[in-house]
Parts: C-alpha cells; sequence; structure tokens
C-alpha cells in the first residue's frame, strides 16, 4: 500500500476511534473573567495556566500584542493555542504593574482535548484546501493568484472543537477579484465556516455612493506638516478635484531612495514598495517606479497626474503616522508592494499581502490613489495583523469602519490638524460633489447605517461601518482626530478579536481610551448616541483597572492637557486621609469621588496634594497638565494613608 494511502487509512481509523471512545463535547466558552494576582508579571503565564485550566487541556498562552498605557503599565493581549496551534476567537487581556498584575478581560475555551485528542492525525494538504475551497465558493474555472495557509483550531456553534486549515485566496474574476476564505476540517474535509476576506473600499458589486454633497476639501495649510530635508524631487500629482506639487512642502517625497549617486529615485523605503503593473490586472511582470530624480516623475492617466507618486507619498506618510502619533510600527516589520495601474475595476484593494489601486475609467472615476484610499488600504493591513476582525457582519463593519477612520486620520497628520473632509474617497469623482460613504450622516449614500437599530446581518460591511464611522466623527469634535483615533487603534491592537460586536468592539473602544488617558465618558457617550448600550460594561468606573498602592511608586507616567492618567486608591478602613506626590511639580493632581474629568474634586494642586475621604471607599485620581501642548514622559507619583 502507498504510503499516503496508508495514512489516510490511519486517519480514518483514529476517526472512527474518537467517534466511538469521546463523549460529546465538553467544549466551554468562558468570558469576562477577572483577577488581580501578587506578582510583578514574570510568572503571570504560569498563573493563567493554572487559573485558566490550561494545565489540564493542553492549552498555552502567548503574548501576541503589548504597550505601555499612560499610567505606566504594560498592558498585554494574549491568545489561547493548543498543542501550539492558535485558538480562533480567543484573548486573553493583562496588565503588568511593579507589584500586581491583572487579567482584566478575557474569551477562551476549557476542554478542547475532549475533541481535538485524535484530530491531530488527521492532515490537509494546501492543494486539497484550495481544491475545496474554489469547490465550495463556486469559482473551480477561476484564476488563483495568490494563496495563503494558517493552521488553527475552530470551535463551531455548537461547540465542537475542530483541528483546522484556513484557506485564503485572491481570486480573478471577469468582473474583478475576490478573497475567499474558509476554515476546513482536517479530519472531515467539511467547510466549517467560510466567507469573503474582503479588503476592498467599496463594494465588491462596484457599487459607489451618489449622494452629492457641498463639502469641498479643505484648504492645504501654508505651514509644512514635514520637515523640507530632501524637498528637491519634482512631480505632479493628484487630480482636478486636489492638485498636488511635489517637491513643495508639505509634499516632500525625501523618504524614497536614491541610486547612481542620487541620479535615479526609487519609490521604495522601509513602508512600502510601488511597483508599476502596465495595466495587468495579474501584475505578472511589475516594474519598481524608477525615475531621473532632476526631471522628476509625471505619468498621467484618467486625470491623475501620478498615481503612483501619489500611492508612495500617501502610503509613506500613513506609516509615519502610526509611528510618529502612537510608536506603532502599523505592519509589524513587513514591507508590502503597491500596485498601481493593475486593476480594471473601479476599486482598490488589500489581498492579504499587497495594495492594489485602479485607474479609474476617466468618465466618472479619478485614479482611486487619494490620501484617504491609500490610509484606508493600508490600515486593513494593520487590522488583519492586530485584531484579525472577521470580514462580515458587525466585526467587518467594525473592520471597514477602521480603515475609513484611518483615511481621516491620515489627512488630519499630512494636511493638518482639524483638516479633515469626512468624505471617503471625495477625490476619485470626476467632477467632484459625490463620496464613497460620509462620516457626518452615514445614511446620505442611501444604503449605510449610523445606528445599531438599523443593523441586519445581510447588509454589506461596508454600510454596516457607518455606525463606527458616526461615533468617530461624534468623538473627534470633542476630543480631536488624533486623539478619536488612538481610542479605536488600541482598541484594534489589544482588545479587538475575530468574533467583536458592535457592543464588544465599544468596550474594547473605552479601554482603549482609558490606555491612552483619554475620557472615556466622553468617548461612551458617542456610542450611546447610535445606540450601544454597554451590555458587557455598563460599570464604565470598573474599567480603571491601576490601583495606587499606599506606599509604592507609581513610575512611567506620561501626562499632557489632553493626556490624563487615571488611577483608583481603594481607601481602607479607619482610614480617612491620603497625600498624593508627583515627581514633576507642573502636574496638577485631581483627587474626586467619581471617575470622569467633570466631577468636581474633593481636593486638587500641583505636585502634591492632601485629601479627606472616607474610609472603606474608592476615590479616583487623575492627572493633568494645564498648558496646551505640553508633555511629561516617565514622571512618577506617590501615594501614602495618613
Amino acid at each position: 500500500m502507498a504510503r499516503g494511502s496508508l495514512r489516510r487509512v490511519l486517519q480514518v481509523t483514529f476517526l472512527c476511534l474518537a467517534l466511538i471512545v469521546v463523549p460529546l463535547s465538553a467544549v466551554q466558552l468562558l468570558k469576562g473573567l477577572k483577577k488581580t494576582f501578587a506578582t510583578d508579571g514574570s510568572d503571570l503565564q504560569n498563573i493563567i495556566q493554572l487559573l485558566l485550566g490550561f494545565n489540564e487541556d493542553g492549552s498555552t498562552s502567548q503574548v501576541e500584542a503589548a504597550m505601555v498605557s499612560v499610567q505606566g503599565s504594560r498592558k498585554q493581549k494574549m491568545r489561547q493555542f493548543y498543542k501550539d496551534v492558535w485558538v480562533y476567537g480567543t484573548s486573553i487581556n493583562t496588565e503588568v504593574l511593579p507589584q500586581v498584575s491583572n487579567i482584566i478581560d478575557s474569551t477562551f475555551f476549557i476542554g478542547l482535548n475532549t475533541d481535538l485528542l485524535f484530530s491531530f492525525w488527521c492532515t490537509l494538504s494546501d492543494s486539497e484546501g484550495i481544491s475545496i475551497t474554489l469547490d465550495h465558493f463556486n469559482l473551480i474555472d477561476s484564476v488563483v493568484t495568490k494563496s495563503m495557509f494558517d493552521n488553527l483550531i475552530y470551535v463551531t456553534s455548537d461547540n465542537k472543537a475542530h483541528n483546522s486549515l484556513g484557506v485564503e485566496l485572491f481570486v480573478v474574476k471577469i468582473n474583478g477579484f475576490t478573497r475567499p476564505y474558509a476554515y476546513i476540517d482536517k479530519c472531515t474535509r467539511r467547510v466549517l465556516d467560510s466567507f469573503d476576506r474582503g479588503g476592498y473600499q467599496v463594494p465588491i458589486n462596484g457599487q459607489m455612493a451618489s449622494s452629492t454633497s457641498s463639502n469641498a476639501a479643505p484648504a492645504i495649510p501654508q505651514t509644512a506638516t514635514f520637515s523640507s530635508d530632501g524637498c528637491d524631487v519634482q512631480g505632479q500629482g493628484g487630480n482636478p478635484n486636489r492638485p498636488i506639487q511635489y517637491g513643495q512642502s508639505p509634499f516632500c517625497l525625501s523618504s524614497l531612495t536614491r541610486y547612481q549617486d542620487g541620479q535615479i529615485c526609487s519609490l521604495e523605503n522601509d513602508a512600502i514598495v510601488v511597483v508599476n503593473c502596465y495595466g495587468s490586472d495579474l501584475c505578472e511582470a511589475p516594474d519598481i517606479g524608477r525615475f531621473n530624480c532632476t526631471l522628476g516623475l509625471n505619468y498621467s492617466v484618467n486625470g491623475g497626474s501620478s498615481p503612483m507618486l501619489d500611492v508612495f507619498f500617501f502610503a509613506s506618510k500613513t506609516a509615519q503616522m502610526y509611528k510618529d502619533l502612537y510608536n506603532f510600527d502599523p505592519l509589524q516589520g513587513y514591507v508590502p508592494l503597491a500596485k498601481v495601474h493593475c486593476v480594471s475595476s473601479i476599486n482598490a484593494y488589500w489581498d492579504g499581502e499587497s495594495l492594489l489601486f485602479s485607474d479609474g475609467d476617466g468618465v466618472s472615476y479619478h485614479p482611486l490613489t487619494g490620501c484617504d484610499t491609500v490610509a484606508h488600504e493600508y490600515s486593513h493591513g494593520l487590522t488583519e495583523r492586530a485584531s484579525n476582525l472577521a470580514y462580515r457582519y458587525q466585526s467587518g463593519g467594525i473592520n471597514e469602519a477602521f480603515s475609513d477612520m484611518a483615511g481621516e486620520a491620515a489627512e488630519d497628520f499630512i494636511f493638518g490638524k482639524n483638516m479633515s473632509d469626512w468624505l471617503v474617497g471625495r477625490e476619485m469623482f470626476i467632477g467632484g460633489g459625490k463620496a464613497v460613504r460620509y462620516f457626518k450622516d452615514p445614511t446620505l449614500d442611501g444604503v449605510s447605517i449610523k445606528h445599531v437599530n438599523d443593523y441586519r446581518s445581510y447588509l454589506d460591511v461596508h454600510f454596516t461601518s457607518g455606525v463606527y464611522n458616526y461615533v468617530f466623527y461624534l468623538l473627534s469634535q470633542d476630543i480631536g482626530t488624533r486623539a478619536a483615533f488612538e481610542c479605536f487603534l488600541n482598541a484594534n491592537r489589544l482588545y479587538w478579536t475575530e468574533t467583536t460586536t458592535f457592543e464588544t468592539g465599544a468596550c474594547g473602544t473605552l479601554r482603549g481610551a482609558y490606555d491612552a488617558g483619554y475620557p472615556m465618558d466622553i468617548v461612551a457617550k458617542a456610542f450611546v448616541a447610535v445606540g450601544i448600550k454597554f451590555t458587557n460594561c455598563k460599570d464604565i468606573s470598573k474599567l480603571v483597572t491601576v490601583e495606587l498602592q499606599n506606599g509604592v511608586n507609581q513610575t512611567g507616567l506620561s501626562i499632557s492637557d489632553v493626556r490624563n492618567p487615571l488611577f483608583k486608591v481603594n481607601v481602607p478602613v479607619n482610614v480617612n486621609r491620603l497625600t498624593i506626590s508627583v515627581s514633576s511639580p507642573d502636574v496638577r493632581i485631581f483627587v474626586a469621588s467619581l471617575y470622569n474629568r467633570t466631577a468636581t474634586p474633593i481636593a486638587a494642586a500641583f505636585g502634591a496634594v492632601t485629601a479627606s475621604v472616607k474610609s472603606s471607599t474608592t476615590v479616583y485620581a487623575r492627572f493633568a497638565i494645564v498648558l496646551p501642548d505640553l508633555e511629561r514622559k516617565n514622571v512618577s507619583a506617590v501615594m501614602t494613608f495618613n
């Protein structure tokens, strides 16, 4: 018997044995576990193993992402693994402090070994996975240009755990592209779940919003956003809706690569590599965009003066925005290709590895290479690496909304504070007056929603994105675009997962606001306006997780007029007085009985404050800089009971 046939017989034998000896699934989904431990974090994973029962069923936890909050705590997102294979939809959020550590939220499974005991004998080849996926999506005769695979544990709605292969394809069709994704049981070959992974700016059927708008793009400010160093490379960019002259600040191409003693410029750097596909959908023989630095580059098409320059500039500045404003590498070291002059359909895509941009049609559409479009697609890559929000249902709406938000944040970063136009894709329309989506009122396109009561599971994710888009717009009016975007970015990095909903996503955004030092009550107000009830986090005060402890020096605080670190103080029995001091004398300390900034303080002072408090209660300490545009970092604070 051939080796492959023998292995298949063994797989079937073990599967049958499992069906005989294994009882009904004992897998359980557990959510919301919170716990505080007296540890500096060095043994946190061992504690989690014991507390979550992972040692009994072969599970482990691994840190996937981490950041330092303005309170100085280390926030971590951990993922559940079973036999070194990641478990879909799980996360364990932890917070590490000098003497204590917290599990602040969690979603995980127990009892996985009951279902998976025998399934790891099963295998599924990549080629089999492709065939099963194409057949499932009725794409047998289509051209597959890219395939990616992932081993994972997928738990179905009946609480059955499956050793699975995730198959993602990028498929060329007559009317464009599609990204089918399927989770396939390695033993039964059954497709457990599937969806189109998307990553495009407009609905795949090409439908565009047709409502008109009188909102014009704001004028470019005279003050430079970026350094003018290296601003010697000339070129025309943009289109009649927003003409751009490269070589004049703020439109400097200083981050491109130079060859031949600086004579040849190449559109590549550590954030993006731009290639010319010469009108080919498959982009089989692309050329990196290179040109004489002195002569500049002007490669016009359909009203776009030089789409390649636009994509290079806006992708580079989007990456710079994430690094400069949020201290975050959006693609975690990965440098994608940006394929320009390649998409025959009217669209822009993220295909899982690359960005693709249409030239438009010259009749209704310019090239789809405007600032918000490029930032939108670039940020799909961020989301897939951070939260991996499934591109369907409510998580898909959040996925699309985040990329829309990134587009407005990029406009704010590049063109100047408060210079976002709040119109998605406005620049692509020949003649202007239209947009793909509208932040100020998402319903203007006739299909998008802006309230959770209007959500239906069959709605396209581009239309359900209106709920979070509207929240972002409202929040930006209160705390500014950059601060509002940081709340959602932190949530994407640490608190959202594949199965996040509008409700759970809102709670994650509140946590993201807390980590950045922004007012959670203001963030909550924006979500309430779209019908979010905060079912999973009704008591917002409980999201204040960092406690000032008696005599313990709390280090690493970051404080400004907008970033206000917030702590809780649990006052013990028979104590009615406390003192808080801070290492920077220009920091104002507020002590109040409520967490929100509008609460009347019990006491407030610069540098040090003493407050009379009630015993056996919880009070809150907030640190702020009064002067605008001034920030203090690595500040330390200490609290003592008197």
